[in-house]
């Protein structure tokens, strides 16, 4: 049977209740229900439900002593949530209705609307209850809340919610057969534990059913007992347990009439446990058995040969009763073989050990010292029981003894002597002999008591591979002597050792003679210090003899050129061995020297400074000793300029643009690492390309300002300002104004001469076909500074004839409020009414504040030549024959470079008039059909565009007067300066007056328009002959062409077909009416050109 523990079983029982408490209200309320009451107010909580959890075996009968477990639900029936920062009370009122009351409470936050909370009581009944049982509780709840709005539903009653039973009706009982009430064991032996096998029954006495456990009231010491389990028996029922295992220790005290051992059961009802109830008990009595367990205190030992050592032994009790031992040893075959004395000093224990008692055995071993090395015995000790002779315990681990090695060594000599040379490594040879009894790993030599410095060293290799009985090896020693030891004798020892711990085995003297040496050694306290250009720095040095003899010292230096130094002492020191002597170097650094030793290397370089020690007695000794001094950098820089200031825009040009070079010169003596800013940069036109730059000392870096200012900038002074940090020292700042000047230029043509005749559009004057005449041009500068072609763009000023330029000419300085006067000279190759268009910055290449007024046209008349007086007719009769042989040698000059060159110069073919000046493109074809032709034209050689028009000047002739109704008058030009070379229309030098007294200032031409002018010189032009006024009109209505860009001739293979020109021929154009008076016409600027 298997045997119940009543106590064990309460303690399940509880924990079942505390789990049921605990976790019941979760199976039973979620504690948040969901399901929606009905919202009554805005704050109304009311007492939902009380409810009472079940005893253990699942009803609701109660018993004194019990404990109960009561639940009541809140619920929250407003509308509005009670905030987890708010509390509310639940008080729970246990009432027996004998004017016993117990008031229970409890505290909880937050719940919200339309949820409800289970709050749990623990209620417990008294053990001895005074009133008749059975009797019944009242339980009221109520919840206070202080914002409750309604208070009508707050409490809730729960009449005779508990009913408490009387526990006299439980009659649990347990009995032990009579073959088990007194039980013998005979214990198993050993350590091993006795287990008995029990029988019992559990009996149910009353009428009801009931729950039954049983608890054990005593049990022995270390015995073990099987716990108890609930059993449910019917009324007058009983259950009967027959595997019921009792396990007893194997050291129990033997008792047949002394001990006896005694275990107790109480049987218990689980609804009323503390009931009083009858118990049962089981005697047991054990009988004697001995025992004896000895272990040695070490497994092994080594013992020393011829040395008597003790060893202990460990006997305990482990028998039912107490005992007396007696002790022998167990003899070992090696022991008597190799003669170990082994003496049982413990031989018999004259108290009894009680059971689990200890005592110690001592056994005092002797090894003799002929025993070999490591040769060993297992020494084991037997006990004898004194009550029980036949028992005899012999110990299970023996302890093996082992024979120790005998260590002993010797040197060669007993005394050693030396001659040593200092300063250098002297070596010697000794032999060392094992005089033990077994190999030795152990052994090793050192030195003892050597002079100061001296550093010995011994070679122990030999020794580690372990050295045989009786071996002897040798050993060398090094010895080192500083050269600073005296000379004379010195004494040290030699010592060796051997064994675990060293022990010291034999030693030696050695007497080592020093010889005389010499040397010195030279130090400085820093071998490195700062110094700043111009300070001074001192170095403390001392001298040292590291000879073992008196001498003399000599000092030199080598230091950089043009420093400064002084050395405070005499440059000869006498010193004795040992001995030092302090002194002071001082070096000035000299202004202007560069942080930077050494600039081919990176980083910064000190300047090294080497102080030589030489001995006078041996020149041989000598020490050098190298200070450096780091030249501690100063950083210095300053801006500069190279263009000049103030920096001009033109405040109307839409592509302003300049990148400013600020550059920066580095006056300290160190690289310089620089950052730049701008100082209150109010613009956002001015931007900093470069933000930092690193410069070396003496060299030159740049800051880029890049300069875009906006179109229509208001002229005036806007002033910049350039700062530069360096960055290695912050309080090394710079600054640069940079003024920025802002001018407008406005030019205007003010009047216009033909020769030294002031030109009236109302009153034009007549000029004559092939008559030079000067038109001089004024132009003023309305702007707000003087034109200067240093500084700006160049100006040019154009002369057009149907939208064809025929001149031009560059102005070089206009001042602010004065002039300047260009000249142009013009041929008229054309009779009737010549439109001519002057106009300033014709290529568009200087922005103005007005491009309106730029311009100005003039009509001039040339009259017929029937008109022309007959002096007039002969001298063109004498032109055109000129022209005619003009022709003839352009002909043949055509032939000559066609042939020889394979090229042809521009011919008046190609631009479709035939020999006699009419217009025919047909027969210009064929004049030129099976040749072919490299057209080279530029506007700077004066052919311009194919049309008769094209003004190309013959030699300078007079031009005739220009005064109404006067007759032609042949004669000079009125301008005294002699006509410069110009391009086709004829050129003259541009005069400039300012409005004071400041002389006028003439430009030559460009070399584009001299060098055309050149070319153009000898050639004859060309000229339309008996062109109807249609076909004048029509030419004359072609749009300008932009003037073309020289190109070089292109030279074709011989070989090549000819490519025949064609043209599609000019179509007619309806007449264009002719204005009785020039009418000056704004004309729109054009993109700037190459001049």
């Amino acid at each position: 049977m298997v045997k119940r523990n009543p106590p064990v079983l309460v303690s399940l029982a509880m924990i079942v209740m505390l789990m049921g408490t605990l976790f019941l209200p979760l199976v039973h309320s979620s504690g948040l229900s969901t399901t929606p009451p009905t919202i009554r107010a805005s704050h109304d909580l009311t007492v939902d439900k009380i409810d009472v959890l079940p005893n253990i075996v699942g009803d609701k009968k109660y018993y004194p002593g019990m404990t109960v477990v009561i639940y009541v639900d809140v619920m929250n029936e407003g509308s509005l949530s009670v905030p987890p920062s708010e509390s509310y009370e639940v008080v729970l009122v246990v009432d027996d209705m004998l004017d016993n009351v117990t008031t229970l409470s409890a505290r909880s936050f937050g719940l919200p609307a339309g949820m409800n909370r289970t709050i749990i009581f623990q209620f417990k009944l008294p053990e001895h209850p005074t009133y008749d049982l059975p009797h019944s509780y009242n339980l009221v709840a109520t919840v206070n809340y202080a914002l409750d709005e309604d208070l009508s539903n707050n409490q809730l009653l729960y009449p005779s919610a508990i009913t408490v039973f009387s526990p006299t009706i439980f009659k649990p009982r347990i009995e032990v057969p009579p073959e088990y009430q007194h039980i013998n064991v005979v214990l198993a032996g050993g350590t091993n534990p006795t287990p008995v096998q029990i029988e019992l029954i559990i009996k149910n006495e009353a009428n009801v059913q009931d729950a039954i456990s049983f608890e054990y009231v005593s049990v022995p010491e270390l015995w073990e007992v099987p716990p108890a389990d609930v059993w449910s028996i019917q009324p007058k029922g009983n259950v009967t347990l027959k595997n019921v295992v009792i396990v007893i220790p194997s050291n129990l005290k033997y008792a047949q009439n002394e001990v006896d051992y005694v275990i107790e059961f109480r049987p218990y009802s689980l609804f009323y446990p503390q009931g009083d109830y009858p118990t049962a008990e089981i005697h047991f009595s054990i009988d004697f058995v001995p025992g004896a367990r000895i272990t040695p205190y070490e497994a092994e030992k080594y013992v020393s040969p011829g040395r008597r050592e003790t060893v202990r032994f460990n006997v305990t009790n482990t028998g039912n009763g107490p005992d007396i031992f007696d002790f022998a040893i167990v003899p070992d075959p090696n022991a008597v073989r190799y003669g170990w004395k082994l003496d049982l000093q413990t031989r018999t224990l004259y108290n009894p050990l009680a059971p689990g008692e200890s005592a110690d055995v001592v056994v005092m071993v002797q090894c003799p010292t002929t025993v070999p090395q490591n040769s060993n015995i297992v020494l084991k000790i037997k006990a004898i029981s004194q009550k029980a002779p036949e028992y005899e315990s012999e110990s299970t681990i023996g302890m093996r003894l082992y024979a120790g090695p005998y260590i002993a060594a010797s040197f060669e000599k007993e005394e050693y002597l030396l001659y040593l040379l200092p300063g250098q490594v002297n070596r010697f040879t000794i032999n060392v002999t094992n005089e033990g009894n077994g190999r030795d790993n152990l052994l090793r030599v050192h030195a003892e008591g050597a002079p100061p410095g001296w550093a010995i060293s011994i070679d122990q290799s030999p020794l580690f591979a372990g050295v045989g009985p009786r071996t002897t090896v040798p050993l060398q020693i090094s010895i080192y002597v500083p050269p600073t030891s005296r000379s004379g004798y010195n004494y040290f020892e030699l010592v060796i050792t051997g064994g675990a711990n060293g022990v010291t085995l034999a030693t030696a003297e050695v007497t080592a003679h020093v010889k005389p040496s010499y040397g010195v050694l030279l130090t400085a306290d820093e071998v490195v210090k700062k110094g700043f250009v111009g300070s001074e720095v001192t170095f403390a040095l001392t001298v040292k003899n590291m000879g073992n003899i008196e001498d003399t010292f000599d000092i030199y230096e080598e230091h950089p050129e043009d420093w400064e130094v002084e050395l405070e002492f005499n440059r000869i020191i006498d010193l004795s061995n040992n001995f030092t002597f302090d002194l002071y170097y001082r070096v000035i650094v000299p202004p202007g020297t560069p942080a930077d030793a050494d600039r081919s290397t990176p980083g910064q370089d000190p300047y090294p400074i080497k102080i030589v020690v030489v001995s006078e007695n041996d020149t041989t000794v000598s020490h050098t000793l190298t200070l450096f001094v780091e030249v501690q950098p100063y950083y210095h820089f300053r801006f500069f300029l190279k263009d000049p200031l103030p920096i001009l825009f033109n405040a109307d040009d839409p592509d302003a643009f300049m990148l400013l070079n600020v550059y920066v010169e580095n006056l300290g003596n160190f690289m310089e690492s620089i950052r730049f800013d701008l100082v209150d940069n109010f613009y956002s036109w001015v931007q900093l390309k470069t933000l930092y730059t690193a410069i070396g000392y003496g060299q030159t870096g740049k800051a880029i300002l890049q300069l875009a200012p906006p179109p229509g900038m208001e002229p005036g002074y806007y002033n910049i300002t350039l700062r530069g940090t360096v960055k290695e020292n912050s309080d090394v700042v710079r600054e640069i104004p940079i003024p920025l000047y802002f001018y407008r230029l406005d030019f205007r043509v003010n009047r216009i001469m033909i020769n030294d005749d002031p030109y009236d559009p109302d009153s034009p004057p007549e000029v004559f076909v092939n008559h030079l005449y000067a038109i001089r041009v004024n132009i003023t500068n309305e702007g707000t500074m003087d034109y200067t072609i240093a500084r700006m763009p160049p100006l040019y000023v154009g002369l057009y004839i149907s939208g064809i330029v025929i001149g031009r000419r560059n102005v070089t300085y206009v001042p602010r409020g004065g002039y300047a006067e260009v000249v142009f000279r013009w041929s008229p190759q054309l009779t009737g009414i010549n439109q001519l268009l002057i106009k300033v910055d014709d290529v568009g290449g200087v922005p103005e504040y007005n491009e309106n007024n730029n311009t100005y046209t003039l009509s001039l008349e040339a009259p017929s030549p029937q008109k022309e007086e007959g002096e007039k007719t002969k001298s063109y009769a004498a032109y055109y024959a000129i022209s005619f042989l003009l022709l003839v040698f352009f002909l043949a000059g055509f032939v000559y470079f066609y042939r020889k060159a394979n090229s042809i110069i521009i011919s008046p073919y190609e631009l479709g008039y035939d020999e006699t000046g009419a217009y025919n493109p047909a027969a210009a074809r064929a004049a030129f059909e099976g040749g072919e032709r490299d057209v080279t034209r530029t506007a700077a050689e004066g052919i311009g565009p194919r049309s008769p028009f094209a003004q190309l000047l013959p030699e300078e002739k007079l031009s005739p007067a220009l005064s109404k109704g006067a007759p032609a008058k042949r004669g000079a030009l009125p301008s005294a300066a002699p006509p410069q070379p110009a391009a086709a229309g004829g050129a003259g030098a541009p005069v400039t007056k300012a409005p004071g007294p400041a002389p006028a200032r003439v430009s030559p031409p460009t070399p584009a328009i001299a060098g055309a002018a050149a070319r153009a010189a000898p050639q004859r032009p060309l000229q339309a002959r008996a062109a109807p006024l249609s076909q004048v009109q029509r030419l004359a209505a072609k749009p300008a062409a932009p003037t073309p860009q020289p190109r070089p001739a292109v030279t074709r293979p011989a070989q090549r077909p000819p490519v025949p020109l064609t043209r599609p021929p000019l179509k007619p154009q309806p007449p264009r009416p002719v204005a009785p008076r020039p009418v000056i016409r704004p004309m729109t600027p054009r993109p700037a050109a190459q001049p």
